[in-house]
């Protein structure tokens, strides 16, 4: 009966919040590979899981890199550090921004600029770029070279299909790799002197901000970070329905219930079974919505207090965390604070 969140328990039982340094020394940033705790890391990058591998986009430094779970260590398996959008094998290649990383199991796809990259999961770690071009830019749907991008981010593989925001057409998008045709299924494009805002509905009826971070509960429904629409959102892909799941637009701060919680610039988020757990950049916080009831709560962090310390709940401090994965078979929460360019774990 213990429902409050931010001590030893969350509401779901099923976390005791306890933070604990994973990668990573905080307050220092760079580019090192080897033993968890030499590692340096730059402070802007996205994570996905493979079985027992951590794969986090090293954006600052131009890379693609791999953290076993198990001993920590980390090494670059794709990339060479320049800045620009080239396919090869492993190092040879390189990467423009790597803004966002979803996986089919079998290989990661990498969101690098107005690209979609596929990058096998294995050695030798080849690098395609699949669909987009880095010197083009555009929300128009289409198959293959026809189809233009301006800022993909919040990749999910789902369904045999890639799942993507464009951020700043303002729309959620799918490709389909079987036939290479990409579609729009909700949102449309802002005139540039329109004032964006959140609403609910069908397809195009519907309509965000900026849509950044998107996760599956694997079951049809993608759940979105309208980042600065200050809002959780939710996609029925049987229905392309989008709906409000927490905050109503207002960048606040306040637990609640549904669109009575207020939330600031929400980034990662991640899907457990039960729970949605997303990131706010700005109030530095990690939070819960328990989706049986849409309540949301504070799990990790005290709002508007950057800072680095381990502890459990809300005692703990974290500074403008980025990215978040939940794995299951070590039954953590993997997470990248940004601000100390470090990885995290809750247990």
């Amino acid at each position: 009966n213990n429902t409050d969140n931010g001590d030893t328990c969350n509401p779901t039982c099923n976390f005791t919040n306890q933070t604990e340094l994973f990668v990573g020394r905080p307050g220092e940033t760079g580019y090192l590979d080897g033993s968890a705790e030499d590692a340096l890391l730059s402070g802007w990058g996205s994570l996905t899981v493979v079985d027992d591998f951590l794969f986090f986009g090293d954006s600052a430094n131009h890379v693609l890199r791999v953290i076993d779970i198990q001993s920590g260590t980390i090494f670059t398996v794709a990339g060479n550090g320049e800045q620009r959008v080239a396919d090869h094998t492993g190092q040879n290649a390189s990467f423009h921004t790597l803004e966002s990383l979803t996986t089919d199991g079998v290989n990661v796809w990498v969101a690098d600029l107005r690209c979609i990259r596929l990058v096998s999961a294995w050695s030798p770690f080849r690098v395609l770029t699949i669909i987009g071009d880095p010197d083009r830019r555009g929300c128009e749907d289409g198959l293959g070279d026809d189809a233009t991008f301006t800022d993909i981010r919040g990749l999910v593989y789902y369904n045999k299909h890639i799942w993507l925001l464009d951020s700043e057409c303002a729309t959620l998008r799918r490709f389909s790799p079987s036939t290479g045709d990409v579609v729009t299924l909700a949102g449309h494009a802002w005139a540039a002197n329109e004032q964006r805002y959140i609403a609910d509905g069908v397809g195009a009826e519907a309509s965000f901000v900026s849509p950044r971070y998107m996760t599956s509960d694997g079951a049809g429904i993608l759940y979105i970070s309208d980042t600065n629409g200050a809002s959780i959102r939710a996609f029925d892909t049987r229905t392309n329905e989008v709906s409000t799941v927490a905050g109503n637009g207002v960048a606040q701060y306040l637990d609640g219930i549904g669109t009575d919680a207020r939330i600031a610039r929400p980034r990662g988020l991640t899907f457990d079974g039960t729970s949605l757990y997303f990131l706010e950049f700005n109030n530095h916080t990690i939070r819960q919505i328990v989706l049986s009831d849409r309540s949301v709560s504070t799990m990790i962090g005290g709002h508007n207090e950057p800072d680095y310390l381990e502890g459990t709940g809300t005692s703990a401090r974290i500074d403008s965390p980025y990215d978040i994965v939940y794995h299951y078979q070590s039954h953590s929460l993997f997470f990248f604070d940004s601000g100390n360019a470090v990885i995290r774990r809750i247990r």
